[in-house]
């Protein structure tokens, strides 16, 4: 310890001339200046330097100066001696200058600019003198710059517009990404190409060219809009929208083009896209035409732009002065403030949600919100940025379009018909009051089309997916027939059906609406008049028969007479002449029996249908009508053919036939018609048969 006092004590004594001869120069430095010994002790402070680093300088004298002001990185870990770029100075005699991070007395670091230098007195390196100066100003300048460029970029990405800065001679010197994006290239690839040769089609060059030599020769200030072609690097084709401003330096000299494109290549979409792009994001550098924001912490409006202003009705000075909370509708603060809590505790990163603001003169309006945290250097928040686009219009859109389906559901809902919507899936969707209230099943007791066709009798598959195409690609309502139903009390009832499109409005699945009218009632009474019907047609068979009979009765008595007269007369009966009466009598009497036989199957009721022969149907009638249509002098012909075959009830299917042909013969009687003729034709092939 002696020695090293004695060491320090000469070094001293050495030193106080040159310290003498400098202390009046130095102490009117405005830089901090420091003499060091060989073992990095203080030999000299000057004031400055004494005041930055918040001590006397009688204290810092023999102080060591790394343990006072360089003993900790910027990170907050140990700054060791070996690695001191001042030390290094002492050993080795290289004189340096930089920057480094100085600690003051309370704790508290600076970042400083730091030229260092050793003495040498006799050829030996005998200390260092260190001049430094406060540059905090300087670094807050360098950040908040970053910050601005950063929040350009932030825009940019945001809303998908291209950027790009050239230098005077048009070689790319940043590109953002939605600009890397479209050239094909990462951005460090394209940095120093030349735009001109590798990204506009030489037709347009020159044309192109003269627009960013008049702004590099400060004949034009700015250029908006300028539609041109532009090529990515593999030569594919893009129509970009242009706006380019002049890029200067911090002393406000002319050192390149600013521009930024909208990519309108799609021309079906192009004035959508232009119009949203003007509305967004035109002329984002200057003045955007959405609502752009900067706002603190606590809610405070630390910067807003003239739309937002125009659009909540205040002046910039007035919103200044508010929050953000005070012009939020009072029923959506409560989720943006749980958004704000979780980009501020890391939970996200940005968010977007729809609320209303409060207008200076009360209107209510509707706006989408775009909310991302900026954050500094140490990833601490300090701002957030927000993006507001006004969306009342497509608000009351949307209230009017819910107004509408809600009307919709209400027709559907108390229709007096049964209806059902269900999806191509088979899931049902809603059923009607007058669904529920004739079958008594309601949603939960048919969930489902396959649960509905457990209740059903003689139905068609609704789940058919050749008739589901073809409902949705002729966009036709489809009749799908006349089915059975099984009520929920287990009660008959006869419904007629329709399908129709509704379209893709159930979770992306396409959607039919069922449609039926309930004939039981209806049908109950077409069987009523149908007996009535046939009652007053038994005269008419009556009398049908009476003709179908006169002719066999006529023979008969004929033939017993002639048999009588032969007894009578005594003449000889042969066998031959008995068979032949015998004959004569047996054809008459299968005539009268077939004539019963058809009158007594026309009246018997019948449950179900029976596959039958046009042709029988055709002879039959033929039977039952002919005698009675040719005593009325009305010839009956059956044209084309008649081998066919098909399910129908028969006696149903013949009445309707005898009550046209008896309209007919009345028709006919009416109008004195002589030798009427009636045809009747069939045509049929593989699904219809036509008479």
């Amino acid at each position: 310890m002696q020695s090293s006092n004695e060491e320090l004590q000469v070094s001293l004594t050495s030193n106080r001339d040159l310290q003498n001869k400098l202390s009046l120069i130095l102490e009117s430095s405005m830089n901090g200046v420091l003499g060091l010994d060989m073992h990095a002790r203080h030999t000299f402070v000057n004031d400055s330097a004494a005041k930055m680093l918040g001590y006397s300088a009688e204290y810092l004298i023999g102080k060591d100066s790394h343990r006072m002001w360089h003993h900790t990185k910027a990170d907050g870990s140990y700054y060791s001696e070996n690695e001191c770029p001042i030390v290094g100075v002492l050993e080795e005699g290289k004189s340096g200058r930089g920057e480094d991070l100085f600690w003051r007395k309370d704790g508290t670091s600076f970042p400083v600019e730091l030229v260092r230098s050793p003495i040498i007195e006799d050829g030996k390196i005998t200390g260092a003198v260190l001049a430094f100066h406060d540059i905090s100003e300087k670094k807050a300048l360098e950040t908040q710059a970053k910050n601005e460029h950063e929040q350009m970029l932030e825009y940019f990405d945001m809303s998908g517009i291209i950027m790009i800065v050239l230098d005077k001679e048009a070689k790319i010197v940043s590109v953002n990404d939605a600009g890397a994006k479209l050239l094909g290239l990462s951005k460090n690839k394209l940095v120093g190409l030349d735009w001109f040769d590798n990204f506009i089609d030489t037709k347009i060059e020159h044309e192109v060219r003269e627009i960013f030599n008049t702004m590099i020769n400060n004949a034009t200030v700015s250029v908006s809009n300028h539609v041109n072609k532009t090529y990515d690097i593999d030569k594919n084709e893009y129509l970009i929208s242009w706006s380019n401003s002049k890029f200067k330096d911090e002393n406000g000299e002319m050192i390149g083009v600013i521009s930024t494109g909208i990519n309108i290549t799609n021309e079906q979409v192009l004035v959508d896209e232009l119009y949203k792009a003007n509305i967004k994001f035109e002329q984002t550098f200057k003045a955007a035409q959405v609502g752009i924001a900067h706002v603190g912490l606590e809610g405070s409006w630390i910067n807003v732009n003239d739309y937002l202003c125009r659009l909540v009705g205040y002046t910039k000075e007035e919103l200044l002065k508010l929050t953000f909370q005070e012009i939020t509708h009072k029923d959506d603060l409560e989720l943006d403030l749980k958004y704000v809590n979780m980009l501020l505790d890391g939970s996200l990163d940005t968010y977007h949600i729809e609320k209303r603001y409060i207008c200076k003169n009360g209107n209510i309006i509707w706006i989408h919100l775009s909310v991302v945290l900026m954050r500094d250097s140490l990833n601490q928040p300090e701002y957030f940025i927000l993006i507001i686009q006004d969306i009342s219009q497509i608000k009351m859109l949307m209230f009017e379009l819910e107004a509408k389906k809600n009307e919709f559901e209400n027709i559907i809902r108390f229709a007096p018909n049964p209806i059902m919507i269900y999806a191509e899936d088979g899931t049902v969707i809603m059923i009607n009051e007058a669904f529920s209230g004739l079958s008594g099943y309601t949603l939960k007791d048919i969930p489902t089309i396959k649960k509905w066709n457990e209740n059903v009798v003689g139905v068609k598959n609704l789940m058919d997916k050749e008739m589901i195409e073809n409902i949705f690609r002729d966009n036709v309502s489809v009749d799908v027939g006349q089915i059975k139903v099984i009520s929920k009390d287990a009660q008959e009832l006869i419904w007629i059906r329709s399908l129709a499109p509704l379209g893709n409005i159930h979770n992306g699945k396409r959607v039919i609406i069922y449609s039926a009218t309930d004939i039981t009632k209806m049908q109950e009474n077409e069987e009523m008049m149908l007996a009535q019907s046939r009652q007053a047609a038994m005269g008419d068979m009556v009398a049908m028969i009476a003709h179908q009979w006169r002719q066999p009765l006529t023979v008969i008595s004929m033939v017993g007479n002639n048999l009588r007269a032969d007894v009578e007369l005594e003449e000889e009966i042969t066998s031959e002449m008995i068979l032949d009466a015998a004959k004569v009598l047996n054809e008459q009497t299968q005539s009268l029996s077939h004539t019963i036989d058809d009158f007594r199957t026309f009246m018997k009721p019948e449950k179900e249908k029976e596959k039958i022969s046009l042709c029988d149907v055709y002879e039959k009638l033929r039977n039952m009508i002919g005698k009675t249509l040719e005593n009325n002098e009305i010839t009956l012909s059956f044209v084309n053919e008649c081998d066919v075959e098909f399910y129908t009830y028969t006696n149903e299917f013949i009445q309707v036939f005898i009550n046209l042909l008896n309209n007919s013969k009345d028709a006919f009687k009416e109008q004195n018609i002589k030798n009427a003729k009636i045809d009747i034709t069939t045509t049929f092939d593989k699904k219809s048969l036509k008479i």
